[in-house]
């Protein structure tokens, strides 16, 4: 009975063990997946932009900045209530779908000369103008038409004076992967935004 019983006794034993392992290693390799998918989605770069479109709304442009030999972009004056639209076509590199959640704002206390961006679903007919924005998915691959509208800041009244000057090159854009991962990418403007403080005329007005 003994030679009969002990074999059976063994085979469980090792039953066990093997399972054991395999539980184990399936253990690891699923840890080593979420680690590997979070690194991979928290470095993740996709975004680039391409064509674009620009367009002062309300505002006016300081003298000798946008003459046909001037290299620079041109620098805008301040005026309350003005705007400047720039429509990227923001393209997605990645071979996964992201979603555009929305951008980096100026805060509520800024009193630089101009404000934004928010973001615009902008309308591919007519670049510069936009409806309100909402989050929008751009297919692995693909490109969306958005706007980044900044701002007349009316807070830069007796904060700037006329002969300073503000600028940005970039926006900051949020967005999630797979509907899961949040992370955020700073991409280039096609053409710089600038705007000179505003004058105590414009600020009067």
């Amino acid at each position: 009975m003994a030679s009969t019983s002990f074999p059976a006794r063994a085979h469980r034993t090792v039953t066990v063990r093997v399972r054991s392992v395999v539980i184990s290693v399936a253990v690891l390799m699923l840890i080593g997946g979420i680690w590997y998918a979070l690194h991979w989605a928290t470095t993740l770069a996709p975004l680039t932009s391409g064509a674009t479109a620009t367009g002062p709304i309300g505002l006016g442009v300081v003298p000798h900045t946008n003459d046909p030999a001037d290299t620079g972009p041109p620098t805008y004056t301040w005026r309350r209530g003005g705007r400047f639209v720039e429509t990227l076509w923001v393209k997605n590199t990645a071979s996964v779908p992201i979603t555009v959640t929305g951008a980096s704002h100026t805060t509520s206390d800024w009193v630089g000369q101009f404000t934004g961006p928010p973001l615009g679903i902008a309308n591919q007919t007519a670049p510069t103008t936009y409806t309100t924005f909402h989050p929008i998915s751009i297919p692995a691959g693909g490109e969306r038409a958005i706007a980044f509208v900044f701002h007349a800041n009316p807070k830069a009244c007796g904060n700037d004076a006329p002969n300073t000057t503000g600028s940005t090159d970039a926006v900051t854009v949020h967005f999630t992967t797979l509907g899961v991962f949040s992370d955020k990418q700073t991409i280039p403007l096609y053409q710089p935004f600038v705007m000179r403080g505003p004058t105590s005329a414009a600020c009067a007005n």
